[in-house]
C-alpha cells in the first residue's frame, strides 16, 4: 500500500492529501513533525527532509509536484488528454513552484509575517506584498475564462490551491481577479478539498 508521510502544518501536504482524495486510492498515513523531518533516518529515505513524501514499492518521492505527476500518471487521472491541455497544466504547475510559492510561502511573505514582529524584515515584506499583487494577476490571466487552469480539472488546480486559497482568504491579495476568486470557491466546494482542509491546522474551519 502507498505510504504517505504527512505534516499537518504544511500547505504542501494539503496538496497531496487533496490529490489522494480526488484519486480515491487507499494509503497508509504516517504523521511527521519537525524533529522527524530533521532526523537522519528520515533523510536517509528523503534527502530533502521535507513532507509530503511517499513510498510506493521501490519508489520514494518528496516534493508535492513530483508526487502529483507520479500518481496522476500511474492512475491515468487528473491530467488532460490533449497536448495543449497538458502543456497548460504544466505551465500552471511551474508558475506555482517558481513564482507563487516562493512569493507567499514559508520562505516568502507568510514566512516573514510568521516571525516575531521584532525579527521581521520590513523592506522585504513591502517588496513581497507588491510581488503578491503581480502574481495574483498573472494567475487571473492564465485562468482566463476557463473553469480550471488546464481547461479541465487537473493536478495543476490541486497544486495551486493551497497558496492561492490562503492568499485570498487572508486578504493579502488586494482587488483580486474575479475569476480567481470564483475558482477558489469552486475548488473549496469540491468534497475532496473540503475533507482535506479539515486535516490541516491553517485551513480547517474555525469553531
Amino acid at each position: 500500500m502507498l505510504i504517505v508521510h504527512d505534516f499537518d502544518a504544511s500547505p504542501n501536504c494539503l496538496k497531496t492529501k487533496i490529490l489522494l482524495y480526488e484519486l480515491g486510492i487507499p494509503f497508509e498515513q504516517r504523521s511527521v513533525d519537525r524533529p522527524i523531518l530533521q532526523s537522519a533516518a528520515y533523510r536517509a529515505k528523503f534527502p530533502t527532509g521535507f513532507a509530503p513524501a511517499i513510498e510506493d514499492g521501490e519508489v520514494r518521492l518528496s516534493e508535492s509536484g513530483a508526487i502529483a505527476l507520479y500518481l496522476a500518471e500511474k492512475h491515468n487521472k487528473l491530467m488532460p488528454s490533449s497536448n495543449a491541455g497538458r502543456s497548460k497544466m504544466l505551465q500552471a504547475m511551474f508558475v506555482e513552484a517558481a513564482i507563487l510559492s516562493p512569493t507567499v510561502g514559508g520562505q516568502g511573505l507568510f514566512g516573514e509575517l510568521f516571525r516575531p514582529e521584532a525579527e521581521r524584515n520590513l523592506p522585504r515584506i513591502t517588496d513581497l506584498r507588491v510581488k503578491v499583487q503581480h502574481v495574483g494577476h498573472v494567475l487571473g490571466e492564465l485562468l482566463g475564462d476557463a473553469s480550471f487552469f488546464a481547461g479541465e480539472f487537473s493536478i495543476a488546480d490541486i497544486q495551486l490551491y493551497a497558496a492561492t486559497a490562503k492568499t485570498l482568504e487572508s486578504g493579502t491579495l488586494e482587488a483580486p481577479p474575479k475569476n480567481l476568486v470564483a475558482w477558489r470557491a469552486r475548488m473549496t466546494d469540491r468534497p475532496a478539498v473540503a475533507r482535506a482542509r479539515e486535516e490541516y491546522v491553517h485551513y480547517r474551519r474555525q469553531a
